[in-house]
Order: C-alpha cells, then sequence, then structure tokens
C-alpha cells in the first residue's frame, strides 16, 4: 500500500512469496495500521545474495500508529534453495523505518529465520512478548538512523519479557558483503534512542559463531544471557532446562522434538483460530519455566488458556520468589488478580503484577473494591516501579484488610533498600493513585475518584522509563489472595 489512509487492519491473512509494504508518500499519510495474527513467509530477491537487494516479510514506512500483533513470520527476505537468492543485511522478517511516529506496539509475534534482522525496529516503540527464533539478528530497536519524529525520544521505548533463542549467521561460512557476522541477540541503539527500558527478557543458545553480542548498550539487570555471549552469560544450577528449544517445547505439547517440525506447524495454522499452544506466549512460558522465570499473559481469551488482559500495552508477571503463581483476568471494565508472595515491603518482594511501561512524568490511578483477606498485610493497589526486579526501587498506594481497613504509603528510595512504610485507617471501595513528577512520588487517596488526598511524598531516583500498574499480595507465600480493581487509568 503506498499513499495514505486511516484504520487499515490486516488479520488472519496468509502472505507467501510476497511483502507486505505500508508507506506513506505524496503528502498522504497512514495512520493506525493494524497487522494481526497474520502469517508471513518465504518473502524473497533475486540477486540477494550480491547485491542489496532488498525483500521483507512486513515494512512500514512514515506511519502514525502501528500495531504488530500475534503474527507468524518465517524465512522472509531469502531464499537458499534459488541461485544468488541467499541472505544479506538489507532483509528482514519485519523492517520499521526509522520515519514512523511514536506509539508502535509490537508484540505476541512468533519471528523466525529471517535473512537478517527477526525484527529492526528503527522508530522505536514497544517490544513486548515476543519470541525471535534462529536469526541473525533477533531485535533491533533504534535502527542505524535517528528517528524523524521528536515524539519517539519521548515515548516509553521498551524491550521486555521478550526470548530470542538460536542464533545463527546469515551463511554458515560468507560473512562478506552484503552480509555481515552479526549474531545478536537484543540491539538496543541508545545512542540514538537514549532511555531505552530493557527489562526480563532472555537471550540463550546461539547456533551460529559470528559477533556473538547477547545485548548491546542495555543495562542487563534482569536479563539473562545463557550460551550467547561469554562475557554476559550467566547459569544458574536451579534452572530446569536452560537449554531447550523450540523442538523441545512442540514435543511438550504432543509434537516431535524439531524446531523445525515447529514452524511448520505453525506454518499450517488455519487462520481464525489461534489455540494457546500456537502463541508466542506458551512457547515463551516454557522457556521462562526452563530459567525459573514467571508465566506471561497474553491479550485475548485463547482455546485451552485462562482468559487474558485488556489489550496491549498491559503485561503480568510475577515478581520475585511467589510461592504459588498468579493470574490476571479482565472482564467489562474489572481487573481481578491473584498473587501470592511474602510481602511488599522489605528489600525485596513478592507479588502479582499487572503493568505497562510509562515514560517520564506519569501517573496510576484505581478503584480498589476488593482484598481477601488471607492475611491482615495482605495488598491490593497501585504502584510505579524501575523494573521488574524483587528489589526494584518503587512508590505504592496499597489498601490491607488490617483493622477493617488500612491504606499504605510505601517507598523502597534505592535497589534493596528497606521500603518505607506510612498507614492509616481507611475503608473500601476506595481510589488510590500514585504520581511521578520529576523525581517526586506522591501517593494519594479518594473516596469518590473526584476530590483527592495526598497521604505523602518522597525523592525516589528512577530511570526514563518505569512500570506503572497493579499489585496484589497474599503475604500468605503459598496462598493466593485475590484483589479486584475497576476504574483503571495509566497517564504515560
Amino acid at each position: 500500500m503506498v499513499g495514505g489512509g486511516a484504520n487499515i487492519l490486516f488479520e488472519d491473512c496468509v502472505f507467501r512469496f510476497n511483502s507486505v509494504a505500508v508507506r506513506s508518500y505524496g503528502g498522504s499519510s497512514y495512520s493506525n495500521f493494524k497487522f494481526r495474527r497474520n502469517i508471513s513467509v518465504d518473502s524473497w530477491a533475486n540477486n540477494s545474495f550480491t547485491t542489496d537487494a532488498k525483500a521483507q516479510g512486513l515494512f512500514v514506512d512514515g506511519v502514525q500508529g502501528y500495531l504488530i500483533e500475534e503474527n507468524f513470520f518465517d524465512h522472509n527476505g531469502w531464499n537458499e534453495t534459488v541461485a544468488n537468492a541467499g541472505a544479506n543485511m538489507y532483509n528482514h522478517n519485519i523492517y520499521v523505518q526509522n520515519t514512523n511516529s511514536e506509539g508502535g506496539v509490537m508484540v505476541g509475534n512468533i519471528i523466525a529465520r529471517a535473512s537478517a534482522h527477526g525484527l529492526q525496529a528503527r522508530s522505536g516503540g514497544i517490544v513486548s512478548r515476543n519470541l525471535f527464533i534462529n536469526n541473525a539478528i533477533g531485535v533491533n530497536l533504534g535502527g542505524e538512523k535517528a528517528p524523524t519524529d521528536p515524539d519517539v525520544y519521548t515515548y516509553p521505548n521498551s524491550l521486555v519479557d521478550n526470548v530470542v533463542l538460536n542464533g545463527r549467521t546469515m551463511h554458515p561460512t560468507n560473512m562478506s558483503a552484503p552480509r555481515s557476522a552479526a549474531v545478536y541477540g537484543i540491539d538496543a541503539v541508545v545512542s540514538l534512542i537514549p532511555g531505552i527500558f530493557v527489562d526480563g527478557n532472555i537471550v540463550a543458545n546461539r547456533v551460529g559463531n559470528g559477533t556473538n553480542l547477547a545485548y548491546t548498550n542495555t543495562n542487563m539487570a534482569n536479563n539473562i544471557s545463557y550460551k550467547w555471549q561469554a562475557s554476559l552469560d550467566t547459569t544458574n544450577s536451579s534452572w530446569p532446562h536452560p537449554d531447550d528449544d523450540m523442538g523441545d517445547y512442540y514435543a511438550s505439547i504432543g509434537g516431535s522434538n524439531s524446531t523445525t517440525a515447529y514452524l511448520q506447524f505453525l506454518r499450517n495454522r488455519p487462520v481464525g483460530s489461534l489455540p494457546w499452544n500456537m502463541t508466542a506466549y506458551a512457547a515463551i512460558n516454557y522457556i521462562r519455566a526452563g530459567f525459573n522465570r514467571p508465566a506471561v499473559s497474553g491479550l485475548y481469551t485463547y482455546p485451552g488458556a485462562p482468559t487474558g488482559l485488556p489489550r496491549s500495552p498491559w503485561v503480568a508477571v510475577d515478581v520475585g520468589s511467589v510461592g504459588v503463581a498468579g493470574t490476571s483476568v479482565h472482564s467489562s471494565g474489572t481487573f481481578t488478580l491473584e498473587g501470592s508472595g511474602s510481602d511488599i515491603q522489605g528489600t525485596a518482594d513478592g507479588f502479582r503484577f499487572v503493568y505497562q511501561t510509562a515514560s517520564g512524568d506519569c501517573s496510576i490511578t484505581a478503584r480498589v473494591t476488593g482484598i481477601e483477606n488471607t492475611n491482615s498485610w495482605a495488598k491490593a493497589g497501585v504502584m510505579i516501579r524501575e523494573s521488574t526486579a524483587a528489589g526494584s526501587p518503587n512508590a505504592a498506594t496499597v489498601i490491607s484488610p488490617s483493622q477493617s481497613y488500612t491504606v499504605a504509603r510505601q517507598q523502597r528510595l534505592t535497589a534493596n533498600a528497606s521500603t518505607q512504610v506510612t498507614t492509616q485507617t481507611t475503608a473500601l471501595p476506595r481510589w488510590v493513585r500514585v504520581t511521578r513528577t520529576g523525581n517526586t512520588f506522591t501517593s494519594y487517596i479518594s473516596s469518590d475518584g473526584t476530590t483527592w488526598t495526598s497521604i505523602g511524598s518522597a525523592t525516589i531516583t528512577m530511570g526514563t522509563n518505569v512500570l506503572i500498574g497493579l499489585v496484589t499480595c497474599s503475604h500468605a507465600n503459598s496462598t493466593l489472595a485475590t484483589g479486584t480493581f475497576t476504574n483503571v487509568t495509566g497517564v504515560p
């Protein structure tokens, strides 16, 4: 598509041997473009092995607002069975140019065997819960050219809870141009888009040997590199199955132990239906379990899966050590979180967290309608947090059953420090809020959602990008407590 238009949706389509290009042109622009639950495979171009011939699965250029969600991309940009149509560094499964506006969301995709990049997102955006398999470069956020839209720089650009597996070289032996020796997992180009938030990702089990970088220019807190880049790799004897790949996952759901067979399984998916075991989320959760990482949630209801959260950008995880995995459900404006965990306090937290990424000054507001009394200090409320690490700095306003009921203003001023708490009696239902202005975090409470009372502030130094969301903790780590919330609004 070349020209302009608004609210265009590609959904439940199969594209083979061709690229989908969405390109604003001639003074007209596209806005609110959505590419969802499609299958895109085998796009290639002649002479790509010796020239910069270009072919992508999806190309997005000059678009104002775009969603790339829950698609399957495989083997786009090259064809090793056709003479001179092999892999090069210019061809990708998804290529998002630097000309797009802020606000791109890329979530829940399975992206495999690209010529070069699985996803090249030059205009930044939210990249969350995607599975990258056997690409030369899993994902690049920031590209090689500065974005043309200044608003990109203040958007909450982030790479959260992605899994990158089995990176390979573009060609087994020939690294000469138009190829490179790059075997990258997650490439966040902070020199072009400062402040990219990188959290909760796993990069594991490289199969090719070139320029082996698991992460570039990122804060490594709460991310895993395993058998990819020696200087960043870690291991833990308690990890149940860190060496597994998508063949192991496919065997766990009744298929053969072969990544190729798994990808063929996805290629043959009937359109109009997406069973849970074919989603990126289900496969990601299998890999995360191998590293003792908690499960992530999907966005919708899938056959064989619990009810998901509302549409992106909400993410659900268990933070810290929890005795029982939590759940997160949304229906008709009500969020229901079940969470265990010993406490949201001390120097390390354990709780259920449903969040989105925000940038700069922000706030999170909710009406707490219930918190199950598994302990008098069980908690339900709202929080702004620097990361999903258990000892992350945070500010929260939470309600407990104690003394029918108690509201607490909580803050951890620095990583792994003791949490400061002040309390006062309240009642349910109650509105709660946390705001950030610069490095000042303020807790509020309201009986009607209109008139707000500050219950205190604290100065906490956090990065530009933070997590804002809902929390539930049972204060009884072998038991789930249910917290319910309505009127949830986040202001990034």
